[in-house]
């Protein structure tokens, strides 16, 4: 019986944050919905992503609501969609010496 492969390493919610960033950054204008950046940045669960980079990493996003087509092109429904705004910032504390 073959073995299943394990994962290499876990991927966590930091370098999930960052491929969406990088990925945002490229586009800045744009917008996207969690269901096209799952896809594109290969996230396990794009909302528990964009959560955590708003609440625990610092990031900030632009969030704004698209209309797509369903059923067949007869109704349409609307999609939460997001843009990078900034990343975290980074605190310098040691750059003076306070001496």
């Amino acid at each position: 019986m073959p073995e299943t492969p394990q994962p290499l390493r876990s991927d966590t919610h930091e370098a999930q944050a960052e491929r969406v960033a990088d990925f945002l950054e490229v586009q800045p204008a744009a917008y996207f919905s969690a269901a096209e950046l799952a896809t594109a940045c290969d996230l396990g669960c794009a909302s528990k992503v964009l959560s955590a980079m708003v609440r625990e990493l610092g990031y900030g996003l632009r969030k704004d609501w698209r209309r797509l087509q369903c059923a067949f092109g007869t109704r349409t429904r609307r999609v939460r969609v997001y843009a990078l705004a900034h990343r975290p910032r980074c605190i310098q504390t040691d750059l003076f010496d306070p001496a």
